[in-house]
């Protein structure tokens, strides 16, 4: 198994989440996220980046190439409750919902992400 794997399983659970949950998330299948943590097949560098926002660590940490295993923002306790009130909640859309809410984040506060 490698480190990649490894990490992936332990952030994963360390969130609650399940296979399938965290492939929904992605837009991948339950398999897919098996097949990375068996250390099968490794996911693209895109879907890295997405994994690692989601996760809350660094692609870094997740590579094994890192110690640092969180992100360098830290929200307050508040926020960090409604991003995994909206993440839980976007288990039950499709890709396309999840998409156009994304957009409705982002035009509702454009300033802030053109900072990013």
């Amino acid at each position: 198994m490698s480190v990649l794997s490894e990490r992936l399983r332990e952030a994963r659970h360390a969130l609650g989440l399940t296979q399938g949950q965290l492939g929904q998330m992605v837009s991948k299948g339950e398999s897919t996220v098996r097949m990375w943590e068996l250390g099968r097949s490794k996911p693209d560098s895109g879907t890295l980046a997405e994994l690692s926002a989601i996760l809350g660590v660094t692609v870094d940490y997740l590579l094994g190439i890192g110690k640092k295993k969180q992100q360098t923002i830290n929200f307050p306790e508040d926020v960090c409750q409604e991003i995994h009130t909206i993440a839980r909640a976007s288990l039950s859309m499709t890709p396309q919902e999840r998409h156009r809410m994304l957009k409705l984040v982002e035009a509702a506060f454009e300033d802030a992400f053109t900072e990013l």
